[in-house]
């Protein structure tokens, strides 16, 4: 999780996306923190990657798996229904 989103930082940095190292290491730090809480690790929550049972709720379509924080899957599963189906 932590790996490859700390290297795109980097990448940002020094591609001048980043002003200057104090906004880069505020961005680390920033990541850092949101490694030490819960976090989701589907990121691809759209309604028809799920099947529900009368038992359970399975994820399908996983070949995006990767951590995110939490409530990231949510936001985007409920922003998803608001736009395709409109208010809930």
């Amino acid at each position: 999780y932590l790996g490859p989103r700390k290297a795109a930082l980097r990448r940002r940095h020094e591609q001048g996306y980043l002003p200057n190292k104090t906004a880069l290491h505020a961005m680390l730090g920033l990541l850092q923190a949101t490694a030490e809480g819960p976090c989701a690790f589907y990121k691809d929550s759209n309604p028809r990657n799920f099947i529900i049972t009368a038992q359970d709720i399975v994820a399908v379509d996983t070949d995006d798996l990767s951590l995110a924080p939490l409530g990231y899957d949510l936001a985007k599963l409920v922003a998803t229904l608001h736009l395709t189906y409109g208010p809930l």
